[in-house]
């Protein structure tokens, strides 16, 4: 917002048609705790009409650029539920457990990774990716992917 102070910026070219409600119950008042009062009660409107923040989806946002790699708990937490109602709720909108969720996107980073760092070899990705070893790795991908990476990895290209 500061850059746009002492700019010329018209109101509705920042918030669109509503900034006549609020332009009008300024200009109204006829004093300056008056139009701040006439902002605030905009400000209430405004909250009050809109939709609540999804916070698993939010949450499922938040484990997609991290790559797999952010704590279940302090997603729960920051969702002020408790693990189990976060679990719950978490399947019941995504599809999967926030713990699969996570490892599904981690081998997925892994598999983006190697189309665009070739070069790289498993294990360095691997470990870039949050993974202990390359043991694991191996694991999620034959429990998620049903194959051992390289052939899966080629399988996957293939339908890309």
């Amino acid at each position: 917002m500061t850059t746009l102070v002492n700019e010329g910026v018209a109101i509705e070219d920042v918030i669109g048609e509503a900034a006549t409600g609020l332009r009008d119950g300024v200009m109204l008042a006829s004093d300056f705790d008056g139009r701040v009062r006439a902002a605030e009660h905009w400000l209430i409107r405004k909250l009050d009409l809109s939709s609540p923040v999804d916070l698993i989806a939010h949450s499922a946002a938040a484990l997609q650029r991290a790559g797999g790699q952010l704590s279940i708990r302090a997603l729960a937490r920051r969702a002020e539920l408790s693990d189990r109602q976060f679990t719950r709720r978490f399947e019941q909108q995504v599809g999967l457990t926030p713990k699969l969720f996570a490892r599904t996107v981690r081998l997925n980073a892994v598999l983006e990774a190697k189309v665009r760092l070739p070069f790289k070899t498993w294990t360095e990705l691997v470990h870039q990716a949050g993974y202990a070893d390359q043991a694991h790795f191996v694991r999620d991908c034959r429990a998620l992917a049903g194959n051992a990476p390289a052939s899966f990895f080629a399988e996957w290209l293939q339908g890309r």
